[in-house]
């Protein structure tokens, strides 16, 4: 495993680094809340975006990581669906170029092929065992020359609460660290990039999976 600090320097511009790579077809964001990450893509990316959130609908075990999702209506999933549908308009309605599942990321992941998927964006549970889950369902249906990434794999603004660096490292590190030859797998020793943030903003990540 390598890491190396990536040419973007905020997540705002992945549609930027997705242009210049020619990556401009579809893209899946897992977890998009009040959707001001999707906006922000879908204003500076010509493709198509899905979002994923199951919002009122998540499986119990996530109910402790709701109160602190951050700008969230007290905890109130259904008003954080409002908010996103309200806020992506003008690409749900206008420009047909989102869709919004409201599902988990295992019941979306089933409605995409293998290797049909130009970017990926992971934001959902973080607990380690569910981001483990969705490497392993979303890293196969991202095509070769596609980008997997996620976020808060770095929070320098967490506090003594404050735990999503510590549960996303260890299952992103080891997922792509793995030399599975003998599988076939595409991934052992891949470099991951990671998105720099300033202000204490939490950092994402990338990895591009080799064409």
């Amino acid at each position: 495993m390598s890491l190396y600090v990536a040419p973007i320097s905020t997540r705002n511009q992945f549609g930027e680094l997705l242009v210049g790579m020619g990556l401009t077809g579809k893209a899946v964001e897992v977890g998009t809340h009040l959707g001001h990450f999707a906006r922000t893509l879908l204003a500076g990316w010509p493709g198509h975006l899905t979002c994923v959130d199951p919002y009122e609908h998540a499986p119990a075990a996530y109910a402790e990581q709701v109160p602190l999702l951050e700008g969230s209506h007290g905890g109130d999933r259904r008003l954080d669906r409002h908010a996103a549908l309200a806020r992506l308009h003008p690409w749900l309605h206008g420009e047909g170029r989102c869709t919004l599942l409201q599902k988990t990321s295992a019941e979306a992941a089933l409605a995409f092929e293998h290797n049909s998927l130009d970017f990926v964006y992971l934001d959902g549970d973080h607990r380690t065992l569910a981001v483990l889950s969705d490497l392993e369902l979303w890293w196969p249906r991202v095509k070769p020359g596609g980008i997997l990434a996620g976020h808060d794999i770095v929070c320098p603004g967490e506090g003594p609460d404050g735990r999503w660096g510590a549960c996303i490292q260890p299952p992103v590190f080891n997922f792509f660290n793995v030399a599975g030859n003998d599988r076939g797998d595409d991934r052992p020793g891949l470099p991951i990039y990671l998105v720099c943030e300033e202000g204490g903003l939490p950092w994402s990540f990338y990895v591009v999976k080799p064409g």
